[in-house]
């Protein structure tokens, strides 16, 4: 089965563990350099305590929240995402069929790379990191965000949800000012500690390979998250296929 919840898959998987301060001798899950899976990396002790218990829980919850149900697309009606993207009201000028001007007030949001302003019908919504070559890059971005990678998040909307799971400012993200269709910045690198586990994400992947598809069903919600959706024209959208950004130790 697939879990459409988190919560529910990290709730099943602790079933195959008692309550209690118990150490534990589980598989231990990470990953390789290229994001995929590594399900032979020996083993981890993990201790099962109430206290840590609640931490697996308030990680999940907080993958839920951020999940959008539906497909990526409705993150356009999310009030988080709305409010981060700056989705306003705005007149946007049309010819009609007499040739003559006419303004409609709409909503509209700039292109997170190149800035420029359109209605949100025309935005699209792309995925930071893709499912691509079994790599697992957009689950770890989601968990870095958590805390749970080596180091920390640098982009502002990870700092903003490390800093609180449910902040209750939404600053406005600005745009990346590059020009329309450049995607240059994929062809950068960044640290691998920034995409390797730290003990605490050891752990709470680990208990969660404990239950079938509760691992890959919590990796699949994580695909779909606010924090994984950008709002691009089709110019730097359609430019970035086929490229990823490159990583080094």
């Amino acid at each position: 089965m697939s879990y459409n919840k988190a919560s529910c898959a990290l709730r099943d998987s602790l079933k195959c563990l008692n309550l209690g301060y118990i150490s534990y001798s589980l598989d231990k899950v990470g990953y390789n350099f290229d994001g995929t899976l590594n399900l032979k990396n020996g083993k981890v002790n993990v201790l099962h305590s109430p206290k840590q218990e609640f931490r697996w829980r308030a990680i999940a919850d907080q993958i839920d929240k951020l999940h959008i149900t539906g497909g990526h697309s409705q993150v356009k009606d999310n009030s988080i995402w709305k409010k981060l993207y700056q989705v306003d009201k705005r007149q946007v000028s049309y010819f009609n069929k007499n040739n003559t001007i006419v303004n409609k007030l709409e909503d509209v949001m700039p292109c997170h790379n190149c800035g420029v302003i359109l209605p949100t019908q025309m935005i699209q919504v792309d995925h930071q990191q893709p499912q691509k070559n079994f790599s697992d890059y957009y689950f770890i971005k989601i968990l870095r965000s958590m805390g749970l990678t080596v180091t920390g998040p640098t982009g502002a909307k990870g700092k903003l949800f490390l800093a609180s799971p449910s902040p209750t400012v939404l600053p406005p993200l600005p745009p990346r000012g590059r020009d329309t269709g450049d995607v240059t910045y994929l062809k950068g690198t960044t640290s691998f500690n920034k995409w390797r586990l730290n003990p605490e994400g050891v752990e709470f992947v680990s208990v969660l390979n404990l239950h079938a598809n509760a691992l890959e069903s919590v990796k699949t919600l994580c695909r779909d998250s606010i924090l994984n959706l950008v709002p691009l024209c089709a110019p730097c959208n359609g430019n970035k296929s086929g490229l990823t950004k490159g990583y080094t130790l």
